[in-house]
């Protein structure tokens, strides 16, 4: 059974894709960090960025659109957030699709 992502796993996924993407040391990572004036995230890194995490948590692709557009604005922490609340949202909607699958198949028999 898959247990559901915990926001601090998400946190340091994000914080991995940062680090690798923007090539800097994970210690000027904090919660309060601006992607662009802190970390100097630019437009392409941000697309990198966007696509490495939709890959690595596991997200619908273009789940992540709302928060491309708005990365200017956005704190390491409020990315995390947004990030966590899509995922929770889509794992929960998984569920409810199996669950409905599973009672959609045992009427047939």
């Amino acid at each position: 059974m898959n247990s559901v992502m915990t926001r601090a796993e998400c946190e340091e996924i994000i914080k991995n894709v940062l680090v690798s993407v923007l090539g800097i040391p994970s210690n000027r990572i904090l919660p309060e960090s601006t992607l662009v004036f802190d970390l100097n995230m630019d437009s392409l890194d941000a697309v990198e960025v966007i696509q490495n995490i939709e890959i690595n948590v596991v997200l619908v692709s273009d789940s992540l659109e709302g928060v491309l557009f708005n990365y200017h604005r956005l704190t390491f922490a409020k990315l995390v957030d947004a990030v966590y609340a899509i995922k929770v949202q889509q794992t929960q909607l998984l569920k409810k699709r199996r669950e409905l699958g599973l009672s959609v198949r045992q009427k047939h028999k």
